[in-house]
């Protein structure tokens, strides 16, 4: 009895999208896949959903052409626990990073696989958290890819976050210059235009970032380059049109290859990082995860 109770958990079946919820918190949901070989070095990706809250949709259009190796994960930011997960830093009550980094501990724990770094996407409100917890937790991240947000923290620091960088009442601290050095990929389609009801249209932001998505993330895109030339820093966000796309992620899936550019760049980074990919694990019912090797050593 005893020794059971002091089993690590087992980790799911891999090559299948699992809802899983952190132990003792039901408001730490996400979506986990595994690839069928892994090991302590595979690489993660955490997805993160717009307002919709589509985290099931997102991991299942990334799931086949980027599940063979790496780790997916999607968290689920639900409304009633994280109502402004998009800006992260700020509330006591609803820290969507903090959230994102139990969830990762939590996927070390069953699988083994070292969660310290991952690559991360965000596509519309899921890109505004993305932006934000870069700023935050820069050296946890490998790659960051930014589809059509809303709006950005413009980096610059007579702006007050969220709107800059600079300072406020903050429950973490910025680390501007970090951030200006992350692989960036910047992603938006070329029709992404319209003033919807999701859109941010407060004029403070209309009058810095400009009227529309397509707008602010072309104007995002120079104030980076420009912040990247004032700090010294040899780096600048990888712009990419989506040709003929409006606001909408399974569009931008199905019509314009969205799936295909973000992995492509995950792939660029990862080489470039020079840390390999998953080779060998073996069969996940014939080979326990590093976790459990250790424990049962």
């Amino acid at each position: 009895m005893i020794d059971r109770l002091l089993q690590p958990p087992q980790p799911p079946a891999p090559g299948r999208i699992h809802k899983r919820t952190v132990a003792g918190c039901d408001a730490l949901t996400y979506y986990l896949q595994l690839p069928h070989l892994y090991q302590a070095d595979t690489p993660i990706s955490v997805c993160v959903h717009g307002i919709s809250r589509n985290a099931k949709e997102m991991i299942e259009a990334f799931a086949g052409e980027a599940a063979e190796n790496r780790v997916l994960i999607a968290p689920l930011f639900r409304k009633q626990d994280y109502p402004r997960y998009q800006q992260p830093g700020i509330s006591t009550a609803d820290r969507s990073d903090l959230a994102l980094l139990e969830i990762l501990a939590d996927v070390g724990r069953l699988t083994g696989v070292d969660s310290r770094q991952f690559d991360l996407f965000g596509y519309s409100g899921g890109a505004q958290f993305a932006q934000r917890f870069s700023l935050f937790e820069p050296e946890r991240i490998r790659s960051l890819s930014l589809t059509s947000a809303g709006w950005y923290s413009w980096p610059d620091a007579s702006l007050r976050y969220p709107y800059g960088v600079g300072s406020r009442a903050l429950r973490s601290t910025i680390d501007l210059q970090k951030f200006l050095a992350l692989p960036c990929q910047l992603i938006i389609g070329s029709d992404d235009s319209e003033r919807d009801s999701s859109l941010n249209c407060a004029s403070q932001i209309d009058r810095v970032q400009g009227n529309d998505r397509w707008q602010r993330a072309q104007n995002w895109l120079q104030a980076m380059t420009h912040a990247c030339e004032k700090h010294q820093i040899d780096n600048q966000p990888q712009w990419h049109e989506l040709a003929g796309q409006k606001h909408s992620f399974g569009d931008n899936v199905r019509q314009a290859e969205l799936v295909g550019k973000v992995c492509q760049f995950w792939n660029q980074t990862l080489q470039k990082s020079a840390k390999p990919a998953a080779i060998y694990c073996g069969d996940y019912k014939a080979a326990l995860p590093v976790s459990q090797m250790l424990y049962r050593q």
